[in-house]
């Protein structure tokens, strides 16, 4: 896991907002492609938004990256070891 605090903070996150916790940890748990750039596999999901629920679940966990707004030179992912924005590449 990369939960980036402890059980204790959690606990405290999800009395402030409600069902954050389950949120966390959805995230914990999500399958999110290596990087296309580096081939790391420290990456993360891009989410908008900037208020205090979505702050809180980025400092919780290194798999959401927060973006303003989301522009077409930014991906769905985010690699943290690379700093890069990528999509993942399709099968198609």
């Amino acid at each position: 896991m990369s939960l980036r605090i402890s059980d204790t903070e959690l606990n405290r996150l999800n009395d402030q907002y409600d069902g954050i916790r389950d949120q966390i940890l959805h995230f914990e748990s999500m399958d999110i492609p290596a990087c296309s750039c580096c081939g790391s596999d420290d990456t993360a999901a891009t989410q908008v938004g900037v208020i205090g629920r979505t702050m809180n679940i980025a400092l919780a966990t290194s798999k959401v990256k927060l973006i303003g707004n989301r522009t077409s030179s930014e991906g769905r992912h985010f690699c943290n070891a690379c700093e890069s924005f990528f999509d993942p590449i399709s099968d198609d």
